[in-house]
């Protein structure tokens, strides 16, 4: 706990929370943290849909190529996120439901990576 504080309390963490000049680009963190977050649900909504059988017309070989997309969308909230993360840490690591967020980050990250391994296989359907 005493990194988050520390963390907290650093000279970023406090020009992220209290700097006349980065409060626009923390609206703007915080706006793309959202958009990072409609990409990648999205791009991966759609393929997993087609997978599931949905608009069954729709050729699955082609959407290989949305994977560098909804990597884009992860890492637009890796970094948004990170930002967010360090203007107040410690209120992060001290909520549950912060833990359930980033498991299910990680459940998400490993189903995307299946997905691609075992649909997406060279020589795809």
């Amino acid at each position: 706990m005493a990194f988050f504080t520390w963390l907290e309390s650093s000279a970023f963490s406090t020009w992220i929370k209290e700097s006349p000049s980065i409060w626009p680009y923390d609206l703007l963190g915080l706006s793309a943290h959202a958009v990072g977050m409609a990409i990648l649900v999205g791009v991966s909504s759609a393929v997993a849909l087609r997978i599931l059988g949905v608009a069954p017309q729709l050729p699955l070989a082609p959407m290989k190529g949305l994977f560098p997309v909804m990597y884009t969308g992860f890492w637009i909230n890796a970094l948004s996120g990170t930002e967010l993360f360090v203007a107040y840490p410690v209120k992060a690591v001290t909520n549950p439901v912060f833990y359930l967020k980033i498991a299910g980050v990680v459940l998400a990250l490993l189903c995307i990576r299946r997905i691609r391994r075992d649909v997406f296989v060279d020589g795809v359907r």
